[in-house]
């Protein structure tokens, strides 16, 4: 009765400083050096010291096991989502910088050729749990017509279970491909993903862009249209992002004399509208990749140095000025998150390994 009691408390405790949104907000960054190539993985502290407070992470092993470059799924609440393989096996791994801890699951049922997978990660709140889930979708278009289902299309796995189960909600069309862009936005995951629609090109179809959401407490799937300006954009790494708790989507002009981003901020409501915020334009630095936003909305960019070597630059929209944060490294390796102090996993045996029953 102790023990359940003080772990009562400890959840509590964990529950009330994570969501109070009072915590300090960091800017978590990750790039290969192009001194010994390992990824090295830096937290700047997003306040007024900003970027002076610059703490560099030791990445712990269930990390560093992954192999072939671990893809970051996402962020919620402090807590980051990495996926890769090790001993065979498809693995996730869940990690809190703030308190160094980690776990890992095993993904079951993955599959490539005719069809390929893509995650998703968040946190919902009262109470806490850690939820990822496994879409699966139909990677090859030629012949669609005559595939009647998607094995295993979407599975959940809870971390207050350690199980992956089937959700009740309705499934994606299986027309649908789903990318590897993805944001948690106030208890959805949203996916950046296109549908294949008729249209009267040399084949007969042509893609279209769309969002997939994916409510992580009633588990149902939703499409979210785009403009059409939006519903054709190309030749974006990250399409989609989120600036202060809001879900944006970047548009690239690579038509303009001088290629700019436009920034589209998602309104509130059954709409789901879209409003231009600004449009980044740089004349005198070549941004590759927009990597995400502090929490006033500066936007952290890798601008090319070389055609090997790139830098981590912060662009401030009021004044149209980019100023450089010194962290370089190689072309294509950054990656940008802000995330706030949390104790999330605090209450579980670090590098839990859970299995994919």
């Amino acid at each position: 009765m102790e023990v359940s009691y003080r772990l009562l408390r400890l959840y509590n405790f964990i529950a009330s400083y994570t969501f109070t949104q009072t915590q300090l907000h960091h800017l978590l960054i990750r790039y290969q050096s192009l001194q010994d190539f390992k990824q090295k993985y830096v937290s700047i502290a997003d306040n007024d010291t900003f970027p002076q407070y610059k703490i560099s992470h030791t990445v712990l092993m269930s990390i560093e096991q992954l192999y072939d470059d671990p893809v970051v799924v996402g962020s919620s609440y402090g807590l980051f989502c990495f996926y890769g393989y090790y001993s065979g096996m498809s693995i996730t791994v869940v990690w809190n910088p703030s308190i160094r801890k980690s776990v890992s699951v095993v993904v079951p049922n993955v599959f490539h050729g005719l069809y390929e997978n893509v995650l998703g990660f968040g946190v919902c709140g009262n109470p806490y749990d850690v939820k990822i889930v496994k879409v699966t979708y139909v990677h090859i278009w030629k012949g669609m017509q005559s595939i009647s289902s998607v094995p295993y299309q979407v599975k959940v796995f809870e971390l207050s279970s350690g199980v992956w189960r089937i959700p009740c909600g309705n499934l994606p069309r299986k027309s649908i491909r789903f990318t590897w862009s993805q944001v948690f936005v106030d208890g959805f995951i949203y996916w950046f993903a296109f549908d294949r629609i008729r249209s009267m090109d040399y084949d007969g179809f042509q893609s279209c862009n769309l969002i997939m959401s994916f409510d992580i407490i009633s588990e149902e799937h939703r499409e979210i249209c785009l403009l059409d300006s939006l519903a054709l954009i190309v030749d974006v790494d990250n399409p989609i992002s989120k600036v202060r708790e809001s879900l944006v989507v970047l548009e690239y002009n690579i038509y303009a004399e001088n290629p700019v981003y436009s920034v589209w901020m998602m309104e509130d409501g059954f709409s789901k509208s879209f409003t231009k915020l600004f449009t980044i334009n740089t004349p005198g630095a070549s941004i590759k990749t927009i990597l995400g936003f502090r929490k006033n909305g500066d936007v952290i960019v890798e601008t090319s140095i070389k055609d090997y070597e790139a830098a981590l630059e912060v662009y401030e929209p009021c004044s149209e000025h980019i100023n450089g944060l010194g962290i370089r490294g190689e072309v294509g390796s950054f990656y940008g998150s802000s995330y706030m102090e949390t104790l999330l996993l605090l209450d579980h045996s670090d590098c839990s390994m859970y299995s994919s029953r």
